[in-house]
């Protein structure tokens, strides 16, 4: 069967709009023209698709079948004419992005609220990284942009937000109960940290607990100090909520307790930077910290 897609578009026109003379009002064809492309496209598809029905066509059982898998690829071709011309005025139809675990979702959100509201074409391809696995983001994910709190070598970026981390427990946790709590303290239970997963090997904070619970992701971490399980250093925006309704308790040291990461946004050196890319950055820069 050799048809041509614009037959198919024709057809469908017609089942679409009620008739051939509504299809050729709505294609800006005559009706002889669209009765024709019809024809053909029986011709071609060796089956008949379309019978009258009184007054109106109305599709075959071969006719619904083949017009519903037509369409189908009628939508992908619009979708790939729609990234065509977008790719022409400079415009993405798609962007990837590599995140520190460790950032801020709010702010994050917001910025590709504000893009889907101008590019809502937009195909969104993110990736949640930690550490030293960020030095990847741009070899191994192409990614356009990178949220990463130490900058990658050879590379410039804009500073971002601050990242403050605390230590918390459980409120059943015995940490609780000391009230002068010192580091050597810490040392005699277990900690939850999270493992670097790239090649540098980077350790983040106090990591001087022989115990310890060495997981995959910020969250998992979060769960397990959540079930008083373990300690760990945690981002307080991820903190904030558990610890003003006591389901966490922040952890008074007397050498101090808080540490703070600066994220940074780094473009892609490598790619060229169209309007959805820029637009995104822009909208994460308006909410620096």
């Amino acid at each position: 069967m050799k048809t041509q897609l614009e037959h198919w578009r024709t057809l469908d026109a017609v089942i679409t709009y009620g008739g051939v003379s509504q299809a050729a009002q709505k294609l800006h064809r005559t009706q002889s023209a669209v009765s024709y492309s019809l024809k053909q496209l029986e011709e071609q598809a060796g089956i008949a698709l379309v019978t009258l029905v009184g007054r109106k066509l109305q599709l075959t059982p071969a006719g619904q079948q083949l017009l519903q898998e037509a369409r189908q690829v009628l939508q992908r071709m619009r979708l790939l004419d729609e990234q065509a011309n977008l790719l022409a005025r400079g415009i993405e139809s798609s962007i990837t992005i590599a995140v520190e675990q460790i950032a801020p979702m709010t702010p994050m959100l917001a910025a590709i609220k504000n893009i889907q509201q101008h590019y809502p074409h937009i195909n969104l391809h993110w990736h949640e990284m930690i550490l030293s696995e960020m030095n990847l983001a741009f070899t191994q994910y192409n990614a356009d942009l990178m949220i990463a709190a130490h900058m990658p070598l050879n590379h410039t970026g804009h500073g971002w937000q601050e990242v403050r981390f605390a230590v918390v427990v459980a409120p059943d946790h015995p940490l609780t109960q000391y009230t002068n709590l010192s580091l050597t303290d810490l040392t005699e239970y277990t900690q939850v940290v999270i493992r670097d997963s790239g090649q540098g090997n980077i350790d983040i904070g106090w990591l001087a607990s022989p115990k310890r619970y060495t997981v995959d992701h910020l969250h998992t971490a979060y769960q397990l100090v959540q079930q008083g399980l373990a300690y760990a250093w945690l981002p307080e925006h991820l903190i904030e909520k558990d610890v003003t309704n006591g389901a966490l308790v922040l952890l008074k040291l007397a050498e101090g307790d808080m540490q703070q990461v600066r994220l940074q946004l780094i473009l892609n050196p490598n790619k060229s930077h169209g309007a959805v890319i820029l637009a995104l950055r822009d909208q994460l820069l308006a909410q620096k910290q």
